[in-house]
């Protein structure tokens, strides 16, 4: 049982660190696009524990773009974040796998672009201008 607690915490700091990381870099690409963002935060519960975990208002031309973390205890992946936009509520799903960011789409079709600068900005606009 020792060990299990040892690899659940190490996981959950694992998970943090790439949900910190993940948010700082929508907050920096955001801003490199004008666009204003607020960050807010939320009580996540999940089986590992309850964590406050960040969530983003990313307001870009026509809409706005909230990223929320969903959670970590994810069937088939390691963590989830959605990015969905206001008015249409439509959304891209960030899995997290392996270390790194995998997108889908809202219908769970894999994006064919890596995550990166290039990869949010153009799916922010997506999700604004359909």
């Amino acid at each position: 049982m020792g060990k299990t607690l040892i690899r659940s915490k190490k996981s959950v700091r694992s998970w943090m660190a790439a949900i910190t990381k993940l948010f700082a870099e929508m907050e920096k690409w955001a801003a490199q696009q004008d666009w204003l963002v607020a960050r807010k935060t939320k009580a996540l519960e999940e089986d590992s524990g309850t964590f406050e975990v960040p969530e983003l208002w990313i307001k870009i031309p026509g809409g706005t773009i909230v990223a929320e973390v969903i959670g970590k205890d994810i069937i088939g992946a390691d963590g989830r974040v959605d990015l969905y936009c206001f008015p249409t509520f439509d959304r891209f799903v960030l899995l997290w796998r392996e270390g790194k960011w995998v997108i889908k789409t809202d219908s769970l079709m894999r994006w064919p672009k890596p995550w990166g600068p290039k990869a949010f900005v153009e799916m922010a606009e997506l999700l604004i201008h359909p």
